[in-house]
């Protein structure tokens, strides 16, 4: 009798069991947040929401459906109100732990990126890993911008920025918590890379297809917007920045004439010389290892490389110069002074640039020249064959 009883309720907590409703959720009911967008505009936030299918995501053999993004707008007089909003529209629950990247318009640093900075911190499903870019185009447009042979949006610069900038790096990408750590640090200018929409560089069968690329740079120091620049104006920045992986540099060898130094190797240490009498002296050193792109004359080899000195630093000072000029710190040294000296930061900290100098040295060793990678410069050199 025990035993019959014992198997009874057994049998009926096994019924009850199967009978309960789950509260787990199959992965093609759920819609995950790829990146985010904010824009400010007629006195509201505008927030956009990424969504990419996941079947272009994880195709299988022999299927080619087309890749599908959805974009989200929603608005309210704060950012919060802009995603209740967007809540009212939902078809499935929205995850926002998979956001691998953010968006910011021009107007949102003009305005202030404190509120912004503090949404993105308060709710728990966001991460500070995803990268974060700045824009003057519509935020829609550059969310809806495909990559190439129709592929998501995921497979863009938006989303990995660090594959690109092992080929060439103009201005370093960054993360969320890179620019949380920069922007709070007294006296420091810090920046974020802006992205804008081409329809110039590629086509698709002889038609123009629209592409994400690298615009300029959005500068920042307190939280206060400080300016755009293009690329061609601030070359010197890849130099100062963490985070350069690989660039060029064209050494003018003549009448329209360059030669190219790819550069993949660089350490810079920036530092405070002297700061008596009221005038603050730095030093900008340059740690270069670099090869040769290619030779359009028969440049001997230590004229290309006190050429290639002579181009780096003249980019850095440069940027050192229309830095004074717009009175934009790009070098970063109000940083160094508040570390260095903060006596003297204190007494000139809204007006040490203009009181600044800046020397700049670069130890440049081009170690070889790419199609002949296994013979070093300084192999040669010990040979006497470097000229």
């Amino acid at each position: 009798m025990k035993k019959f009883c014992l198997s009874l309720v057994c049998l009926l907590l096994l019924v009850t069991c199967a009978s309960c409703k789950s509260d787990m959720k199959e992965i093609q009911n759920l819609n995950f947040a790829t990146a985010l967008g904010v824009d400010f505009k007629d006195g509201q936030y505008q927030l956009y929401i990424q969504l990419v299918g996941l079947e272009a995501v994880a195709k299988t053999e022999g299927e080619t459906s087309p890749a599908q993004t959805y974009i989200s707008t929603s608005s309210g007089k704060t950012l919060l109100d802009a995603y209740f909003e967007l809540y009212k529209s939902e078809q499935e629950v929205i995850i926002f732990s998979h956001i691998s990247t953010i968006v910011v318009s021009e107007a949102i640093i003009e305005r202030g990126l404190d509120h912004v900075l503090d949404e993105l911190t308060r709710y728990y499903e966001y991460r500070l890993t995803p990268w974060i870019f700045a824009t003057k185009d519509p935020i829609d447009k550059v969310l809806s911008t495909l990559g190439l042979f129709k592929q998501s949006s995921l497979e863009t610069l938006l989303h990995h920025p660090d594959r690109s900038s092992k080929q060439s790096t103009m201005v370093r990408p960054i993360k969320l918590y890179q620019f949380f750590r920069e922007i709070f640090e007294p006296g420091k200018t810090t920046y974020l890379p802006g992205i804008t929409i081409t329809e110039s560089q590629w086509k698709n069968n002889l038609k123009k297809e629209p592409k994400l690329t690298y615009s300029g740079a959005f500068f920042i120091k307190d939280i206060n917007y400080k300016g755009f620049y293009i690329l061609d104006s601030i070359k010197g920045i890849r130099w100062v920045s963490k985070g350069t992986e690989r660039s060029s540099l064209k050494v003018p060898d003549g009448e329209n004439q360059d030669t190219i130094i790819v550069i993949d190797n660089i350490k810079t240490k920036k530092k405070l010389v002297d700061s008596e009498g009221g005038n603050y002296h730095f030093e900008v050193q340059l740690d270069v290892k670099a090869s040769i792109g290619n030779k359009v004359n028969d440049q001997k080899y230590n004229q290309l490389l006190t050429e290639t000195k002579e181009h780096l630093t003249k980019e850095i000072k440069d940027l050192f110069q229309l830095g004074l000029e717009e009175g934009v710190d790009f070098l970063d040294l109000g940083h160094i002074l508040f570390r260095s000296d903060f006596e003297s930061w204190e007494k000139d900290k809204e007006n040490y640039l203009d009181k600044s100098e800046v020397e700049v040295s670069a130890d440049v060793t081009i170690q070889h020249a790419s199609a002949f990678k296994n013979k070093r410069f300084e192999e040669l050199n010990e040979r006497g064959k470097t000229n």
